[in-house]
């Protein structure tokens, strides 16, 4: 031996690394070459226990030795024993007795603990680690659970958390995975490995062995991964967090534990932009960037170009924005191109597989994955679960209420089964700030529940249920649709809709042709004031085209009306015709006044616009007979509102006053905005043709403050417009046409469209542009005759002869100045 070799003497200071280092005859200096050390008189302190090697030399005398470190007693138990050694080595006096309480040794840095590292990138979640680092500096946070649906990233989050957070915890950082540990019995045992303790106890011992080591660290973050299957052990989280102040733990789960004191962190989906949305939009999108990177990783060649990535955010919310099942979908890209893959993922998306298992999850395929959390349900929870993935869009607590009815578990109320489904993300409250939550499953965890409704042989019955429900929803806010409650209900439809056209689909699809007309009877109204037209005329025909077979009822003849009044809307004037006078029939034969009215009204507008005016009289009179006698003001107004239209067309202002006046008197009594608003709007025409055109603006203006929604603005902007051009605001009139016509082309309203083209015709005839009147006038007059829409084709004929006259009579003067 070299003479700065320590000799043996005191036995308490003859160390396992000098006995491991005399076995093979090295000396310090030898050791140090063969370790890099520069210093040789470091490895004597090493062995006297003055001081402990750092991460890289300890893992250097490992290889060189060929022990572990705690073999080579380089792993003191704590700072609090190293402290307590000290002062024996110094005293000569035997070890306090509280050291043999503590037979562990444990690594008091956190370079002993592997933070397992991802290598892949870190994608749309920096926000996510900024706010979890500012909840883990306040001093009062001591449990923060990061929760959310399965394969939204949670681990992945949490080792950048790790990563992020190592400054300020002074690198005392341990992550624990608890994904391959199946007994809550063993989460302290799994904890103590990964502090790389060695194992002598269990129980309480244990319990109390991790309590003395975390107790002695001014600070410490502990990350426990996976702990959604393994709550029982929370307890014994709780018991540590109570003892050891410098103590904070992370949690990841599908679940919360409901500890004292736990601070909730929703990890969200990734979100994803519109298919529509600009190139821009769409590339930026983390979601979108997750499934680019990986699949570049698997095909080297693929590359997102704008046609592309609109496939990618359809497939990307297909798949909920959830980066695991993003990653499943991107690693099929060697398999099939970019447009067969967005169809493999309607079809087969819970058949995804893993191309990683075993890392962070056991799961090979996304239905495994989401399995892991339906297993963790309790069987009531299971049947509720299965049952709501019915609901397309999620589902309010009225209709969840109704679903657990029909459950067998009879006593147990909806609310105690849809909490926990909450709490381990199995579903999700959204629009809580509005009259009524909804309770939202994602598109894959509803396929999951869909599936094992099929398995089970429930998925008739829920979805009867379903229909059901939202049948008798209708009816009981059928009325309410025609006063004050309209706009608030419309809200409340408008959040509603997939449900309703999903429950129509059913009704429709198994033939039950009395509730489909009852449905459509509401849901028609609903999808006509939202300006929805095309698919109220799909829904409406679908309904009807069942009913024909069928008995004559109210229903029937209240859907044929409405189905009418669309086809009139739309210029398809011998659909409308037909429907109205089958309308007519059925009313009559059933007693209904009320529709019988809305009927003859309907007849009466479609044989004014042909231009067939014989049977209108009688009509109307037939209509008002009817509308008083059902005592009914909304169908009542309705018909003094033709009234004053056909009088005001045959030039008989002051009658068509008086009954539009009765009629905005009722329709401010039923405080109906939609009725109003309309009834306002032909006002207008009426005040304009008197000459009372602050009246006519200010009515205008009411109907267009009235109006919620596009079809309700898309008239008030006529009024308003028409107001404009009679006080020769000629370019302010332009201007409103054009954006009137703009909405318009959002509603697919042709035969709008083609009458603002008239009306910006007689502005431009106004400027004296006559060719760009001719031109307008000339596009609506193809309309209307296309349409047999005689009445507005006399009207722009006669304004095209105009335009003609006034050609001639341009060019006359032109040429006699040039004569001249």
């Amino acid at each position: 031996m070299t003479q700065n070799d320590s000799e043996p003497g005191n036995s308490k200071l003859y160390s396992p690394l000098r006995a491991a280092r005399e076995r093979l005859h090295m000396s310090h200096r030898e050791v140090a070459e063969a370790i890099g050390l520069p210093d040789p008189h470091t490895v004597g302190r090493w062995e006297q226990g003055r001081n402990l090697p750092r991460h890289h030399y300890r893992r250097a005398l490992c290889v060189l030795f060929g022990k572990d470190a705690e073999e080579l007693g380089l792993l003191p138990r704590s700072v609090v024993e190293h402290e307590l050694l000290e002062r024996e080595q110094q005293d000569d006096e035997p070890a306090p007795a509280e050291l043999e309480a503590y037979p562990l040794i444990v690594a008091p840095l956190a370079d002993a603990y592997d933070l397992k590292r991802s290598l892949n990138s870190f994608l749309g979640r920096e926000a996510s680690v900024v706010r979890i680092l500012e909840l883990l500096q306040k001093p009062g946070m001591r449990l923060l659970t990061i929760h959310g649906p399965a394969g939204v990233g949670k681990t992945r989050l949490a080792r950048e958390v790790a990563r992020a957070s190592h400054a300020q915890f002074g690198g005392s950082i341990c992550l624990v995975t608890l994904n391959a540990v199946r007994d809550s019995v063993l989460v302290l045992p799994t904890i103590a490995s990964e502090l790389r303790m060695h194992e002598k106890s269990s129980g309480d011992l244990l319990l109390e062995e991790l309590r003395h080591f975390f107790a002695s660290r001014p600070a410490f973050l502990l990350i426990l991964d996976n702990f959604e299957h393994l709550l029982g052990a929370s307890a014994l989280i709780e018991q540590l967090l109570v003892n050891c102040p410098g103590l904070k733990v992370l949690v990841t789960s599908r679940s919360v534990l409901h500890l004292p004191g736990e601070q909730e962190f929703l990890l969200d989906p990734l979100a994803v932009p519109e298919p529509t949305a600009s190139n821009e939009t769409l590339f930026a999108s983390p979601a979108i960037q997750l499934f680019i990177q990986r699949a570049q990783a698997r095909q080297e060649s693929f590359q997102a170009t704008p046609a592309h990535l609109a496939r990618i955010a359809e497939i990307c919310a297909l798949l909920d924005g959830l980066p695991l099942a993003i990653e499943l979908a991107a690693a099929q890209i060697k398999i099939f191109s970019l447009p067969e893959l967005l169809e493999e993922v309607k079809e087969s998306r819970l058949e995804l597989s893993n191309p990683r298992p075993g890392e962070d999850n056991a799961s090979t395929t996304l239905a495994e994955t989401i399995a892991w959390s339906y297993e963790l349900l309790t069987t009531r929870e299971q049947w509720l679960f299965r049952h709501l993935a019915v609901f397309q869009g999620g589902g309010s607590f009225p209709a969840v209420k109704q679903i657990w009815s029909r459950s067998p578990f009879k006593d147990a109320r909806a609310l105690s089964i849809l909490s926990p489904l909450v709490d381990k993300n199995m579903i999700r409250p959204i629009d809580q700030t509005q009259e009524q939550a909804l309770y939202l499953m994602l598109e894959t965890m509803r396929a999951y529940g869909l599936s094992l409704l099929r398995a089970n042989g429930e998925l008739l019955d829920a979805q009867q249920a379903h229909a059901e429900y939202y049948l008798s929803y209708l009816q009981s806010v059928g009325d309410l649709l025609k006063g004050p409650e309209q706009r608030s209900l419309l809200a409340l439809l408008d959040r509603e809709k997939q449900n309703l056209s999903a429950a129509l689909d059913w009704l429709i699809a198994h033939q039950q042709s009395e509730s489909a007309l009852a449905f459509c009877e509401v849901f028609g109204k609903f999808c006509g004031l939202r300006g929805y037209w095309s698919e109220e005329e799909h829904w409406l025909s679908a309904a009807l085209q069942l009913a024909v077979s069928g008995p004559a009822t109210a229903s029937y003849g209240k859907v044929l009306r409405r189905a009418g009044h669309l086809a009139y809307r739309l210029r398809d004037l011998s659909t409308a015709r037909a429907r109205f006078e089958k309308s007519i029939l059925l009313s009559q034969e059933v007693g209904d006044l009320s529709n019988l009215a809305g009927s003859l009204n309907g007849l009466a507008r479609v044989l004014q616009r042909a231009d067939t005016l014989e049977e209108v009289p009688q009509l109307l009179a037939r209509s008002l007979e009817a509308a008083r006698a059902s005592r009914d003001d909304w169908s009542l107004a309705n018909t003094l509102e033709v009234l004053a239209e056909f009088s005001f067309a045959q030039g008989k202002a002051d009658e068509a006053f008086a009954f539009i006046q009765e009629a905005l008197t009722l329709a401010r009594k039923i405080e109906d905005a939609e009725n109003l608003g309309r009834l306002l709007n032909t006002s207008v025409s009426i005040e304009i043709a008197l000459q009372h055109l602050d009246l006519a603006e200010k009515q205008a203006k009411e109907s267009l403050d009235l109006a919620t929604t596009k079809p309700l603005r898309a008239l008030a902007l006529t009024g308003l417009a028409d107001v404009t051009f009679a006080r020769k605001d000629l370019p302010e009139a332009t201007r409103l046409y054009e954006q009137r016509i703009q909405l318009a082309q959002e509603l697919h309203d042709l035969s709008a469209v083609a009458l603002m083209h008239y009306k910006l015709g007689n502005v431009a005839l106004a400027e004296g542009k006559l060719e760009q009147a001719r031109s307008f006038v000339q596009q609506s007059l193809s309309f209307f005759q296309a349409h047999e829409d005689t009445a507005n084709a006399r009207h722009a004929s006669h304004t095209l002869e105009e335009i003609a006259r006034l050609d001639e009579q341009t060019r006359e003067d032109d040429s006699g100045q040039e004569y001249a």
